[in-house]
């Protein structure tokens, strides 16, 4: 089921927690709405599930406007961050309970009367095989009569999982359901949504702070911050191609580093001392001789090699972190290098394959992989060099 958002925007009072956003999700799209904390990521798709009005704007799903409609009428499910499943219910009753609710009529919510009507609901044929038709598919069918109190998190968060399932609805909408849960309990979980998401074809959105699960879950990721999109894409063009220098930082770790050039020609020199790197033409015919760029450099495209033999700028090793299958080296450049966040010293980091025999102190040399490097405007941050296929919120013409 698609979704259209056109100029959506939230207020409280004068603050705008979502500013003017508009994006297009189609069928099967795992979208992943990525950004630091107040970014407005949770306050969208609150606004997309209809449990906050919007001030302006409308939200689309399915080509049938909805903004104005009830949440039950929006035919989506939310997974929520804190599972909030009932604790006297039985997991089978907790994933069984939309379906119930849909059956219930007004004097069903009377006690004990309403229970009796509402176990029957439970047991008729249709609910029962779609519960553990869920559960199966979920790998909850052996704990269908346990309660919540005696599951870990990763099963809890299942269990609401499983709740959102069992209605089949058109969407689903997932808040951070997986900050709660210790990292192996992560890798399991993405695995098992994932998996959910190519058997169900549905389309999913899911609001997550953690780059990681947006880049190994999302087909398109929409990238946020201080309520504005900065960016959309697939994974593969927001970390290669960032659109601005939040996105090149905020994605990525260690984040992309960013030096401070100046144009020479056809040329770039990198202040102060640095190497003179080739300058692609498209970025040329954007800037004028002498001017000052920003340029990027992912860490695996930082290229290290130990000794001086003149084949690249000297520096030092500064720090290492091996990781087992890579190693992060840490690189501090001649004094007179020039940081490009004014006086602030902020370190270069390198990504080594393997494990790397080098120690903090060693001297080394560096080269960058000069066709992998991207070019961004220190006065709006924004970049040269973003291919036209890449949605970004500024969209106006660079300097």
């Amino acid at each position: 089921m698609t979704i259209t958002l056109t100029g959506v925007t939230k207020q409280f009072g004068a603050f705008k927690a979502v500013d003017n956003v508009s994006l297009s999700a189609g069928e099967r799209d795992f979208v992943v709405l990525l950004g630091p904390s107040g970014s407005g990521k949770s306050t969208l798709l609150r606004m997309i599930a209809g449990l906050e009005d919007v001030s302006s704007g409308t939200i689309e799903i399915g080509g049938r406007r909805v903004d104005q409609m009830e949440p039950v009428e929006r035919n989506i499910a939310f997974v929520f961050q804190t599972y909030a499943l009932y604790p006297h219910m039985t997991v089978r009753r907790n994933i069984a309970f939309p379906l119930i609710m849909q059956r219930a009529r007004g004097w069903h919510h009377l006690p004990f009367i309403g229970s009796i009507f509402k176990r029957r609901i439970e047991r008729m044929p249709e609910v029962r095989e779609r519960v553990e038709s869920v559960a199966r598919s979920i790998g909850l069918d052996e704990m269908l009569e346990r309660h919540p109190r005696t599951l870990s998190g990763g099963q809890r968060q299942r269990v609401a999982v499983g709740r959102a399932l069992v209605r089949n609805p058109t969407i689903f909408l997932m808040d951070e359901p997986l900050s709660n849960l210790d990292a192996q309990l992560r890798v399991e979980m993405r695995a098992q949504i994932t998996r959910l998401f190519g058997q169900l074809g549905k389309t999913f959105v899911y609001v997550t702070h953690d780059q990681v699960e947006a880049m190994t879950m999302a087909t398109l990721v929409v990238v946020l911050d201080h309520g504005q999109v900065q960016q959309i894409g697939t994974p593969r063009e927001i970390y290669e191609h960032p659109a601005n220098e939040f996105v090149a930082r905020f994605i990525g770790n260690p984040p992309m580093n960013i030096f401070v050039g100046r144009r020479r020609g056809d040329r770039i020199a990198i202040d102060d001392g640095g190497p003179v790197l080739a300058l692609p033409e498209h970025v040329r015919r954007q800037t004028a001789d002498g001017a000052v760029l920003h340029v990027g450099a992912r860490p695996e495209d930082v290229l290290v090699t130990p000794g001086s033999s003149g084949a690249g700028t000297a520096a030092t090793v500064s720090a290492i972190e091996r990781l087992g299958p890579e190693t992060l080296v840490g690189i501090v450049f001649g004094e007179n290098w020039q940081r490009r966040y004014g006086e602030t010293s902020v370190e270069d980091f390198a990504r080594l394959g393997g494990y790397s025999t080098l120690k903090p102190g060693d001297r080394i040399e560096v080269r960058f992989n000069e066709d992998r490097l991207s070019f961004f405007s220190p006065e709006t941050g924004q970049s040269y060099s973003a291919p036209a296929t890449i949605q970004s919120a500024t969209a106006e013409a660079l300097p």
